[in-house]
């Protein structure tokens, strides 16, 4: 999951995002800042910002024998499969990050 940096109303995301949980470790840790480009779309394999039925993720998008999924970096999550029915968002595509602890005088 991640967590808003500036804005509530998530259809207005800016160019950073919070990671928050392990889902994406161990590349991603909670509390580290995820820098996004603002985009509607993602390869298989992107690492991106989407909602999936209102809810906010940070995850690889991978197809595998023609399902899309929402894929954990750690092991220990399961793949999300993205039905026909769900409706999926995508806000950007994750192209950096920095721990928030290296940001002077920053604040959730």
């Amino acid at each position: 999951m991640i967590k808003r940096y500036y804005h509530q109303n998530f259809s207005r995301l800016e160019d950073k995002r919070i990671v928050s949980g392990d889902s994406m470790e161990p590349e991603f840790h909670s509390g580290e800042i995820a820098w996004v480009s603002q985009q509607d779309t993602l390869c298989d394999g992107e690492i991106g910002i989407s909602g999936l039925n209102n809810e906010a993720y940070i995850k690889k998008l991978k197809r595998y024998a023609d399902r899309l999924y929402l894929v954990s970096l750690n092991s220990k999550y399961s793949p999300i499969e993205i039905k026909e029915s769900d409706r999926l968002d995508v806000f950007g595509k994750v192209v950096g990050k920095i721990n928030s602890n290296d940001v002077p005088d920053y604040r959730f």
